[in-house]
């Protein structure tokens, strides 16, 4: 299982629970509130772990 390190980004989204993040690989991710991690940007064939 890899791991992934990181970044929160701050938007006005954080008021209502929505995160984004981006990894050290330069692909972003999006959490909404106690959900898990999700990829939106960069290689779909990586699995997605968090």
């Amino acid at each position: 299982m890899p791991y992934y390190h990181f970044k929160q980004i701050y938007t006005p989204l954080l008021l209502v629970g929505v995160r984004f993040y981006k990894d050290e690989h330069g692909h972003y991710w999006i959490k909404v509130r106690n959900n898990r991690k999700r990829r939106i940007t960069g290689d779909k064939n990586i699995p997605e772990n968090n």
